[in-house]
């Protein structure tokens, strides 16, 4: 069943991909350079497209619609989570931290706790 994972696991690196692209197109950085904000923009609809391409190979290739969608979404969070990672290191932020702000009190709270004496 490996193989027929593939395009699953793809269409979730796509997907991640694409996002990063979303938010690299709207960052304050690149408020003056037009046409980096354009390339981004166009890298996240060629990955938008690429989600989707991948994910109906990959529907085509299981036997269940679930597995696709699980295998897809995993392997979404897993890139996602290690984009954040390099992204919070690379500007000095908690390491701890995993997904945006919505995460941030959580994981503080759980590092900071440490174990119980």
């Amino acid at each position: 069943m490996g193989g027929k994972l593939n395009f699953a696991i793809l269409a979730g690196f796509c997907a991640s991909a694409a996002s990063l692209f979303g938010k690299l197109s709207g960052l304050p950085t690149f408020e003056g350079l037009f046409i980096v904000r354009i390339i981004f923009f166009a890298l996240m609809i060629i990955c938008n497209a690429g989600v989707w391409t991948l994910f109906v190979k990959a529907l085509q290739n299981v036997e269940s619609s679930l597995t696709a969608t699980v295998i897809s979404a995993a392997s979404n969070y897993c890139l996602s989570v290690g984009i954040d990672r390099i992204f919070n290191f690379w500007r000095g932020d908690h390491p701890a931290l995993v997904v945006g702000d919505v995460f941030d009190h959580m994981w503080t709270i759980i590092d900071t706790a440490g174990p119980t004496k």
